[in-house]
């Protein structure tokens, strides 16, 4: 379960964080409030294919940062430490980091 995500200068948001409480969430907010645009970020963070039109105007990079509840995933908790991916401090957490440059250089971190 995706419990917070942290958005930089993606096309127009300059700065976001949201954090998602257990139990049902959703989306709400009239025309152009940018809901479109988390769910892309979603996509991004989750792998989509990167793309520099993704960066804010006047800004060298995007970042997107997202954690995942993954206590009621044993698949996933089994394949991190055989990855050599194991989160020590906080076991049922998986966070990823992505970032994507001007430059197009894109850096994904789990």
């Amino acid at each position: 379960m995706l419990t917070c995500l942290s958005i930089s200068n993606f096309i127009l948001i300059d700065k976001a964080d949201i954090d998602f409480q257990k139990g049902f969430c959703v989306l709400t907010g009239e025309t152009g409030a940018g809901k479109s645009l988390i769910l892309q970020a979603i996509q991004f963070i989750l792998g989509a294919r990167s793309d520099s039109k993704y960066i804010r105007n006047n800004t060298s990079q995007t970042s997107i940062f997202a954690q995942f509840d993954i206590s009621k995933h044993l698949s996933i908790q089994k394949i991190l430490p055989e990855m050599a991916l194991e989160n020590d401090e906080e076991p049922n957490v998986l966070s990823l980091r992505r970032t994507l440059s001007q430059e197009g250089k894109n850096q994904i971190f789990i």
